[in-house]
This record gives structure tokens, C-alpha cells and sequence, in this order.
């Protein structure tokens, strides 16, 4: 998922010679905080949507709460949509790419999804309830 990604992806970034454990404690808890207030945020629309909708008495009508979630999601989306062009044209880091180059040197290939649902299959249906 997108969330323990991230925090991963922060610490690896600053890895690199030369970078030390404060710039990446910073970097993770920013990497956490950030999604915190996407969290807080999302709910504050939702529930000021709600809120709304109470003002005018047709929060019991079930087109009325679906109106509003579409509403949030959608708002959420747009902000989704101006970060995918970031997400498709980022770099990977300098200690993934030296860690791939390193195992295409020793012949080491990437296992495939087949692989990874043998091995890791049963641990994985169940997580998924």
C-alpha cells in the first residue's frame, strides 16, 4: 500500500553517503504528518458536507449522504490528479538503482508474481478479511 511505501521510500532517499539520521527522521515524520492532514482533512469536507445538508433538513435522504461522500471523493481526486504527474515521472532512488545494478552483476533476477503468491500466498488470503 501507498502509506507504509512511503514512509520506506522517505528513509531510503536520504540513505545516501553524506545524508545523516536527523534529515531522515524529518523526512519520515513529515512523509507521516502529510498523510495525517490529507486524513483530517478528507473527514473535515465530509463532515462539513453533512453539516450543510443538516442546515437544510434532507440529510435523511439516502441520495443526500451519497451526494456528499461523491462530493468528498471527488475533491479528493483532484488533489490525487495533480500529484499523478509527479508519481509517473519520479526517479528511483540512488540505493534501488545501485541495488538493481548490483543484482544484475551477480545474475540475480526479480522474482515474478507467481513466485511470490507461492511462497507468500496463504499469509496473504489471510490479511485480505
Amino acid at each position: 500500500g501507498e502509506y507504509p511505501l512511503s514512509a520506506s521510500i522517505a528513509s531510503e532517499r536520504t540513505m545516501t553517503k553524506g545524508a545523516n539520521a536527523a534529515r531522515r527522521g524529518r523526512d519520515v515524520l513529515l512523509t507521516f504528518s502529510c498523510q495525517g492532514i490529507g486524513q483530517n482533512v478528507g473527514n473535515m469536507i465530509f463532515f462539513f458536507l453533512t453539516v450543510a445538508c443538516d442546515a437544510k433538513g434532507t440529510c435523511q435522504e439516502p441520495d443526500t449522504v451519497a451526494t456528499n461522500y461523491r462530493v468528498s471523493m471527488g475533491i479528493s481526486i483532484v488533489f490525487l490528479l495533480g500529484l499523478l504527474p509527479y508519481r509517473i515521472t519520479r526517479t528511483e532512488s540512488k540505493q534501488y538503482e545501485a541495488l538493481k545494478k548490483k543484482q544484475a552483476r551477480d545474475g540475480l533476477e526479480q522474482p515474478g508474481y507467481l513466485t511470490i503468491v507461492k511462497t507468500y500466498g496463504v499469509r496473504l488470503a489471510g490479511t485480505a478479511g
